[in-house]
């Protein structure tokens, strides 16, 4: 083998181990952005199980007088707010009136929102 033909065995080799290491590069990434999909759903999965649970005690456990209800599950900050449903002044209901009930769950306290569901609602004390 001739200098020449030395010098390009090890140039080939540089390379192939520069290629191989952008390749291992691009999968170690791949992984760990995968990696965090997954901590994030799981995340948002926990705080729709927080946020359907709050939902469920609201008018039940949970007053709904008006105002916004906080507390923290697990974690997670959740917020019960309540308003009188759209239209519903006109409406006389002998179930006592309806209100639009919210529920937001957050990472933590001012975290990121992760979740948030409304549904209509009787609320005790109507005409």
């Amino acid at each position: 083998m001739t200098r020449a033909e030395e010098g390009s065995v090890l140039l080939e080799t540089l390379v192939a181990l520069a290629c191989v290491s952008l390749v291992l590069g691009a999968v170690f990434a791949l992984i760990g952005h995968a990696a965090a999909r997954r901590a994030a759903v799981t995340d948002r999965r926990a705080a729709l199980l927080v946020a359907r649970s709050e939902l469920d005690a609201a008018g039940v456990t949970i007053p709904l007088r008006g105002d916004a209800i906080t507390g923290q599950t697990a974690g997670l900050t959740w917020q019960v707010s309540s308003v009188p449903a759209p239209g519903e002044s006109a409406v006389a209901n002998s179930a006592g009136p309806l209100s639009m009930v919210t529920v937001t769950v957050r990472a933590g306290r001012g975290g990121p929102l992760l979740a948030r569901l409304s549904s209509l609602r009787f609320v005790d004390g109507g005409p």
